[in-house]
């Protein structure tokens, strides 16, 4: 990971205000990943996958370590943008074992 040295406060500023745009842009990329998911699960409670959640929460935790970072500041910014929303993101999503059930002649 490399930061740029920057030659005053304002400068500084200006950057971290560049990184939060893109912590923004990607979650929203995370968020449109998360409604494709709906297209190969039967249920909501398929898209949540607690354990999946779990792993993903877990890995973010150890690359947090290994950035010097909060793990638990990771878990709980992890926690919160793995599917709290979920039945909301699918609200206008079939799941693909519903769009498959309906015969087309």
């Amino acid at each position: 990971m490399e930061v740029k040295k920057c030659n005053s406060l304002q400068e500084a500023r200006e950057e971290i205000d560049k990184v939060d745009a893109k912590i923004v842009e990607l979650i929203a990329t995370r968020n449109a990943y998360i409604k494709q998911i709906a297209y190969f699960k039967n249920s909501i409670e398929e898209v949540k996958a607690p354990n999946r959640v779990a792993n993903v929460i877990s890995r973010a935790r150890e690359q947090a370590i290994s950035l010097d970072l909060s793990p638990n500041l990771i878990n709980d910014l992890f926690v919160r943008i793995s599917y709290p929303n979920t039945a909301k993101l699918l609200s206008n999503i079939e799941p693909i074992s519903v769009k498959n059930k309906v015969n087309i002649p």
